[in-house]
């Protein structure tokens, strides 16, 4: 795939997404090129892991308090880049390798679907 074919996939969906409420410039279709979600390894992933990983941690700080936080969390903040993340969110009692904050952040998601839709 060219960057030609690139630039011309991209501008169709900008039109596409933004129908004829923008007039964009000609250097507009190489805007792919600076967003690093199209073409770095893992980019998004790490969105998605983090969010997932926040979402855990702020239900454990809701049920547990400060137990939690002097327990688990400020251990996993004090811990800078002493490991990987895998293992420095086990520090927080975040085990992402597990189901378990899949499905809290997924419960959680539901919850602000649930608001919208009331």
């Amino acid at each position: 795939i060219s960057f030609e074919e690139l630039n011309e996939y991209y501008s169709k969906l900008q039109k596409e997404y933004f129908g004829g409420s923008v007039s964009f410039h000609e250097y507009a279709k190489f805007e792919w090129s600076r967003i690093p979600h199209f073409y770095r390894a893992f980019y998004v992933y790490k969105y998605a892991t983090g969010f997932i990983s926040a979402v855990t941690i702020a239900k454990n700080i809701e049920e547990f308090g400060t137990e939690y936080v002097e327990n688990h969390y400020l251990k996993f903040l004090s811990s800078g880049s002493s490991a990987d993340p895998v293992t420095l969110l086990k520090l927080a009692n975040v085990d992402i390798s597990s189901d378990e904050p899949y499905k809290k952040a997924f419960e959680y998601y539901e919850e602000l679907i649930k608001l919208l839709n009331d």
